[in-house]
């Protein structure tokens, strides 16, 4: 074995005749080797065997160098590799560098950018500083192959880009022109100029555009530009064109202005083609959905939810047999203002409404404002607790009836204890009073009604613990049982008379009783000890001595509340309503979920009757999704209305990636609103698909933002 011998070299890169160097302005280059011959004649390092050239900021090995101390220049020859402290490394068969400069050039270079994880081919690399390379007559791509590196002829990577030019910015950006995308030797895409961001910070540009199709829409098609206006504000434009109904712009802004106050607003513009298949004119329409958020500590907490739209026809979901069932009837803005100190809360709230169905807006209720004033849990004596809230209304619209609504309500209560059982009697006091007018007679009218209420709660905890040993993971359960029953009492008032807008308190005589069974579970496994519910079931039953609901008896309907999950990849989860009169179903909500490693399913079903036990709603969703492969995922989404007998939603879709590109396809059938001439709403089918096409080193085509998909 030859002996290892090393030289340690410092080489000032300052001059030294006219001027100290500064501390900052020396660098110290290291060479080791197998071996290493000075010439004192010539100043110069003959290296040979492992050799490697390094400072603290990059490295040079090959298996030749000969480094000239007096022009600080190094050159290299055989198996090169040079590598900085980000990661970036260039692998060649000569190269030639001035350590003073950070200048030189690397021959049969290939070259890894690990910011974006690109690798480089070219002939030569040229390295101008620490932070710019030039490379002429290059191969640039994300697949990582030994043959690529090797430099193998026959041999060509899935994809890559063919260019004449490469000029890149360390830590900022690549810029390559022209440039031809190619799948293996084939052309697929010319582009004059080819820009990529290699800077992990936020950075104003294009982003990757999002291609699809629909049977309503045409192709579509959508270009988003990323502008980063600062550290804490940015904004993403998105042009977007349906070549059958439109074209329009999309705008997403977020802004961060300080660490207490944030918020996010999404504005699209649309301009229709020809609506609807129709003669009638062009239509521009807007839709403003915003959020915010400002903390403002001790003087209290500001938000906002905006939901506008300046044609709301358009926007709604129809059924042409019931537009009620399946249109979403409002759009619901909101402003928000709540201060709390302790036990005392004072919030403020505006509500604006915009009717989805009606015509104009003109009939529509509003909340300018809602004051809410609260005390929670205050302890008045001992256990002794009040809670009070006070809400004043101003309830507002242009036609129909107006006017001014205050809610009052005191509630006392002094929970204890007696041996096992916990007790909660409650004493309440309510106030209701109204001040409107209508704007179709101008009628003033006033009324005032004050009751009051009577509850009291016995409620008991019983547990059980059951522990196992042996091999099993299992360790033990833990079952609780509480059982509760309640009284409650509100008398009977006269709400006739009042307007639509009062919030009126329906009376009770009843009695409530109620049994809840949970079972946790303590597992040990890998990662330590774990707890899980693996059973939990609540009945209610209702007893009420008024007998107000002629549909039923005295009995209320039984309420049932159930999660099931004996093993973490399976868990089912129901709520419903039962007559015990009718002897059926009035409300039902179930959903069971199977979740492995390579596979998924959940199916819900949910059932809705009006009072009168007429089906409102009844529909079954089906989720599916399934890794067949490691490299290919596939999902399915079924949504029926069996009620009206018609699929609202069907999704199916697959994405398939590799080591270095990936393509995916979300294909969808969905009911949409369309009307004719005489402005009579009906349904019908759009079935498109959206194509996701990855690339890795360069970026995704995929759908950016689903806001403006929607139009």
């Amino acid at each position: 074995m030859k002996k290892q011998i090393a030289a340690i070299i410092f080489v000032l890169l300052s001059s030294l005749a006219y001027a100290k160097p500064k501390i900052e302005n020396i660098n110290v280059v290291h060479i080791k080797a197998d071996n290493v011959i000075y010439n004192k004649q010539s100043n110069s390092y003959f290296a040979q065997g492992k050799c490697e050239v390094y400072t603290d900021k990059y490295s040079l090995k090959s298996d030749k160098a000969y480094f000239e101390k007096n022009r600080s220049l190094v050159t290299l020859d055989g198996n090169i590799l040079f590598k900085n402290k980000n990661g970036d490394w260039i692998r060649g068969s000569k190269a030639v560098f001035n350590v003073s400069e950070y200048k030189g050039f690397i021959n049969n270079a290939v070259m890894f950018i690990k910011s974006a994880h690109l690798y480089i081919k070219a002939r030569k690399v040229i390295i101008d500083s620490k932070d710019r390379y030039y490379i002429n007559n290059a191969m640039a791509t994300g697949c990582k192959c030994d043959k690529y590196l090797l430099n193998s002829k026959k041999y060509h990577p899935k994809w890559s880009i063919k260019t004449k030019h490469i000029y890149i910015v360390k830590d900022d950006y690549m810029l390559a022109y022209p440039a031809t995308f190619k799948i293996r030797q084939i052309p697929a895409f010319f582009s004059p100029l080819m820009y990529r961001n290699l800077n992990k910070k936020r950075k104003s540009g294009f982003l990757f555009p999002s291609f699809g199709h629909s049977s309503k829409d045409g192709f579509k098609y959508a270009q988003p530009f990323f502008w980063a206006i600062d550290k804490s504000k940015d904004i993403t434009i998105t042009p977007f064109l349906y070549s059958n109904s439109g074209y329009g712009t999309y705008l997403d802004s977020r802004f961060y202005l300080t660490k207490n106050s944030k918020g996010e607003w999404f504005v699209t513009l649309y301009k229709e083609k020809q609506p609807y298949g129709t003669s009638k004119s062009k239509k521009l329409r807007m839709t403003i959905k915003a959020k915010g958020a400002t903390n403002l500590e001790q003087y209290g907490i500001f938000k906002y939810d905006l939901d506008l739209v300046s044609r709301k026809n358009d926007f709604r979901v129809i059924n042409k047999d019931n537009m009620d069932i399946s249109s979403k009837r409002y759009t619901k803005s909101t402003a928000f203002y709540f201060v709390q100190k302790n036990e005392y809360s004072l919030g403020i709230n505006t509500y604006f409404y915009q009717d989805l169905v009606s015509k104009n807006n003109q009939n529509t209720l509003q909340n300018l404002p809602e004051i809410n004033f609260n005390v929670t849990n205050k302890k008045l004596w001992h256990n002794l607790t009040l809670d009070l809230q006070n809400i004043l209304k101003n309830n507002y619209r242009e036609k129909g009836t107006k006017g001014i609504s205050n809610y009052t309500s005191i509630l006392i209560s002094y929970p204890f204890k007696i041996s096992h059982f916990s007790i909660l009697p409650k004493i309440g006091i309510y106030n209701t009073y109204a001040n409107w007018k209508d704007t179709l007679t101008s009628q003033h009218k006033s009324k005032n009604i004050l009751l009051h209420s009577y509850s009291v709660k016995v409620k008991t905890i019983l547990n059980g613990y059951y522990f196992y040993e042996g091999n099993s993971n299992l360790l033990g359960l833990k079952h609780t049982i509480t059982p509760y029953i309640e009284y409650q009492y509100i008398p009977k008032k006269d709400w006739s008379g009042l307007p639509d807008f009062i919030l009126s308190y329906k009376n009770r005589n009843a009695i409530v009783t109620a049994l809840e069974n949970r079972v946790i579970a303590k597992f040990i496994d890998k990662d330590g000890i774990k707890y899980r519910e693996i059973f939990y079931n609540k009945l209610s039953q209702e007893y009420d001595f008024y007998k107000e609901d002629s549909q039923d008896s005295h009995f209320g309907k039984l309420y049932e509340e159930t999660r099931i999950s004996p093993f973490e990849f399976l868990s089912f989860s129901s709520k419903a309503h039962f007559s015990t009169k009718k002897f059926e179903f009035s409300d039902m909500d179930n959903s069971i979920n199977i979740t492995t490693k390579y596979t998924g399913a959940s199916l819900g079903y949910l059932l809705k009757k009006d009072e009168n036990y007429k089906i409102t709603d009844k529909n079954m969703k089906l989720n599916i999704y399934a890794y067949p492969i490691k490299n290919l995922y596939l999902y399915a989404y079924l949504e029926k209305n069996i009620h009206n007998h018609y699929y609202p939603q069907k999704r199916f879709g697959f994405m398939y990636t590799e080591d270095c590109w990936g393509l995916g396809i979300d294909a969808y059938r969905n009911q949409t609103p369309k009307e004719n001439e005489n402005g009579i709403y009906t349904r019908r089918s759009d079935t498109g698909f959206w194509i996701t096409i990855t690339f890795k080193g360069l970026g995704k085509i995929k759908t950016q933002n689903k806001q403006w998909m929607k139009q």
